[in-house]
Parts: C-alpha cells; structure tokens; sequence
C-alpha cells in the first residue's frame, strides 16, 4: 500500500469488503497495511468514480465518506483509520512503513530483521482479533517474483500468523475478466494452490487441514479469505453471507455493457488433500453452498 493510492477504485473494494467483517458482522479485524513509499509513478489515481454516483449502489455510506479523497492533502492511511472519517471501525492499524532501502536482494530481505520486527509488532497488535488483513503492493508471494520484495506478503509470514489462529485475508492485484468463469477461476487456482500448501499446518506433520477458502473477485483485485478449520465459525458465516450484499455478482442492475460497474464475485473453494500434495481445487459458487 502507498498513501497516493488511498481513495481510489480498488480501494473502495477494499474497505468495502472490510466493511462487511468489521462493521457488519462485528468481527474484530486488525489491518496491516504493509505500507511502502510512494514512488511518483502515478499509479493508483483512477477515483472516476467519486463523481459518479451511481457507485452508490455498492455501499452509499462508504461512497459519501470516500469523497474526501479528492483531496489529494487527505490520502493517507492515517485518514482512513481515524475514528472521525469512520470508514473502517471496528480495526485495529499497523500503518508503520515496511523497512526497505530498495535494493535489497529478496532472499536477504526475507530475512531482514526490520522486517521480523514489523510482523512481530503486527502479531501484538492483533492479539484480540479474529481477522487480519494484508495489503501489500503486488500481493502473496508467487514463484518468481518480479517486483521489489517490500511489495509482497510472503508466505512465511501468512503461515506465522495464521498458526495464531488468525483469519487470513489478502489483496492481490490482477486483471480478470469477472464474466469469464474460465478466466476467474484460471486466476484463482493460481493463487489458491500456492497459499493452501504454505499455511496448510499438515505439512509440516499433523495439525489441522484447510479444506476451505473464499474470494471475492474485482476487475483489478482478487481479495483471498483463509479461514480455521473446520470452517464453521463467524467469519465462514460473514464469508457465506457476502452473496446477499449488493456487492456480490456484476454490479448495478441498470448498467450494462461496457460502461457496466463491477462489484465482487464470491466463490468458495473447497480443498481435497492427498497426503501432502497439491491439493484439488473445487470452485463453488456460493449459491450451491447453504448459509451457516
């Protein structure tokens, strides 16, 4: 996350779907916004659609409240957390900066003790809650890593919170076509199947098995949700309940085509181990999964 991307598109997906948690379901979520510098790039500046008000429709409250960020003096996180603007309540925040020089080999930054230090202040702060959530940059770690290693969320470090028995939900950036189930669900297998083998607590011997995962699914951002076994609890019950809100599914009923407003499509995977392989993937669509 960078301070310059606070208030735009994705981000209204983002709060939105903390929203639901946090203030919805009163789960107590803790936000760790892996916050890195911004780099004059200028990316992360599409707020089109703060003056059009038909994005209401996803979340009214949350739309007024991100007409702030039109002011570019008020991107930052520290407006996002304050119990004045209210857009995320029931959180609790890590907004200090991820330690990088930028030029650190990502085998040695892995490493860094800075950067122990920032997760292990991110494991204190969340002691009390249920939920936690990880906005890096690019997103979860992936095999080849093509961006500076401060954008990512390794998967060491989503296993050492998970083992606290933590939620786990995490942005990932990427581009899908939501219509296209063969490429929404290409996308998600992708990023499932590394995730379920690095925080599966059976791996390592014994332990509980992750049979089951969530994602809510943007045009730019896929949003993973890892919860504990046996997936029956508060979250898994928010998670289910998602399909009933007016962000799930293709957006506002009166728009279509190419102008047509996206909101999220949910999914609910479902995990088959064979030992410690890879596990197989089930896509669910929530539909056919009956609320807790």
């Amino acid at each position: 996350m960078k301070n310059h991307y606070v208030g735009e598109v994705k981000d209204y997906y983002k709060y939105g779907l903390i929203r639901h948690f946090s203030n919805e379901h009163k789960i107590k979520t803790a936000v760790c916004w892996m916050l890195t510098r911004d780099d004059g790039k200028g990316q992360g500046n599409d707020r089109r659609f703060i003056d059009n008000e038909q994005w209401a429709h996803f979340d009214e409250d949350l739309y007024i409240k991100m007409k702030i960020f039109k002011d570019e003096i008020l991107r930052d996180v520290r407006v996002v957390e304050s119990k004045e603007t209210k857009i995320l309540e029931n959180c609790v925040f890590n907004s200090n900066p991820i330690d990088n020089k930028g030029n650190l080999e990502a085998h040695y930054y892995l490493e860094h003790e800075k950067r122990k230090e920032y997760f292990n202040h991110f494991i204190g702060i969340s002691a009390e809650c249920e939920l936690t959530f990880f906005d890096p940059d690019t997103g979860p770690q992936v095999k080849y890593m093509s961006k500076p290693p401060e954008e990512y969320l390794y998967w060491n470090e989503a296993k050492q919170i998970y083992q606290k028995k933590k939620a786990l939900l995490m942005f990932q950036f990427s581009r899908m076509n939501l219509t296209s189930i063969a490429n929404r669900n290409k996308k998600i297998e992708q990023s499932i199947t590394y995730l379920a083998k690095a925080i599966d607590e059976n791996v390592q011997g014994g332990g509980r098995r992750v049979t089951r995962m969530y994602t809510f699914a943007s045009p730019q951002v896929l949003f993973i949700l890892a919860t504990q076994p046996p997936h029956d609890g508060p979250i898994d019950k928010g998670a289910l309940a998602f399909q009933h809100t007016k962000w799930h599914k293709y957006g506002h009923p009166e728009q279509k085509g190419k102008n047509r407003m996206y909101g999220m499509v949910m999914d609910v995977i479902d995990l088959k181990w064979n030992g410690n392989d890879v596990p197989k993937i089930k896509i669910n669509d929530p539909d056919s999964c009956p609320d807790m």
